[in-house]
């Protein structure tokens, strides 16, 4: 069970929900959760306000497959080769490639050898800035789809 008031972000994602909301880039929770628990959590971390959409793919596919990270770039109204996931799994990352997006994953429960889906990898979204992680995105090769 989770404790109301007792979640908060992970260090480094309020500054970067911050900066790209400034920057006036659209920002999207795509998640395989329920609506609700998503709703819920953002509640509790006080999040709303920093996306845009909430994709839920409760009733798609599960990650690997990239059905949820291809409606969040429907719902964003852009192709998804000018979208970026950050992700904190493999199978996360495999979808966003899957979806022809680039991907930053943390590291959080799996290490830089678990994670070789990814387009970087990093210790912690508090060691780059919005102007790094876009400065980075404009030098990867276009994706396209398979």
């Amino acid at each position: 069970a989770i404790s109301h008031g007792k979640l908060a972000f992970m260090t480094g994602v309020t500054p970067l929900l911050h900066a790209f909301q400034a920057r006036h880039i659209p920002q999207v929770i795509a998640s395989s959760a329920a609506k609700k628990d998503l709703d819920y959590l953002l509640d509790e971390v006080q999040g709303h306000t920093y996306f845009d959409h909430i994709v839920s793919g409760a009733t798609m596919q599960g990650k690997p497959a990239p059905d949820v990270f291809q409606e969040a770039a429907r719902v964003l109204g852009v192709e998804p080769h000018r979208c970026l996931v950050i992700e904190d799994m493999n199978d996360g990352a495999q979808a966003a490639h899957a979806a022809s997006m680039l991907c930053i994953a943390v590291q959080t429960s799996q290490t830089v050898a678990e994670l070789p889906a990814a387009d970087w990898v990093i210790n912690r979204l508090s060691d780059v800035d919005a102007d790094r992680i876009l400065d980075w995105a404009e030098q990867q090769p276009t994706r396209k789809v398979l």
